[in-house]
């Protein structure tokens, strides 16, 4: 299902959160350090506080 979509039964596809399962919440915090860390880095502010840390 994850390359077209398709479920194994005729005529069934499904999309977005229906199809990542258990990872979701994996994939919604790792999603959301990469936005934090881009939002930081565009500020100038990550390297400052990898120093601090």
């Amino acid at each position: 299902m994850r390359n077209t979509g398709r479920h194994p039964e005729d005529q069934i596809w499904a999309g977005g959160d229906n199809t990542l399962g258990p990872n979701l919440a994996v994939n919604a915090i790792a999603a959301g350090l990469t936005a934090a860390e881009g939002i930081l880095t565009s500020f100038s502010l990550l390297q400052r506080i990898r120093r601090q840390v």
